[in-house]
């Protein structure tokens, strides 16, 4: 729904809050350019490592390194651990990461989240006796 006054939609209005107050935990933000529907993609310089501990996230790499393993991650995997590594410790359901991660949101029927999360736990938590993410009832995920 368009705010009439200001022209803008809820999601354009959220967006545009969380890039000023730096609560957009994806690389990119989004900007509202000429007119309803019509935005563009902003993509911010990412450092060459970020450390979540137990984890340090290489992205020039696409890669992590848990407790001196590398380990090589495929694009929406990285962007995915990229995501939660950003919002630990929060539950985020499962259409803010469509959202967030994939550009799509609750029109979108897909197991996509589950599949991608199931990956990232056969590589990044299987081996090691610290599990680091978390499925939570409703839909939710959360990485410790």
């Amino acid at each position: 729904m368009t705010n009439q006054v200001l022209g803008v939609t809820a999601s354009q209005a959220r967006h545009a809050i969380a890039s000023i107050v730096g609560d957009i935990p994806a690389k990119t933000a989004r900007k509202n350019i000429g007119g309803a529907g019509a935005e563009s993609r902003t993509t911010y310089p990412s450092p060459s490592f970020a450390d979540y501990c137990p984890l340090t996230l290489l992205p020039h790499e696409q890669a992590v390194l848990r407790e001196g393993k590398k380990i090589s991650l495929r694009k929406k995997e990285f962007e995915l651990l990229q995501f939660l590594a950003r919002n630990r410790q929060r539950a985020i359901n499962r259409l803010t990461i469509l959202e967030y991660v994939w550009d799509c949101g609750a029109t979108s029927i897909t197991n996509t989240v589950e599949v991608h999360m199931a990956s990232l736990r056969r590589k990044i938590d299987d081996g090691f006796a610290l599990k680091l993410f978390m499925t939570i009832p409703g839909g939710h995920y959360m990485m410790r």
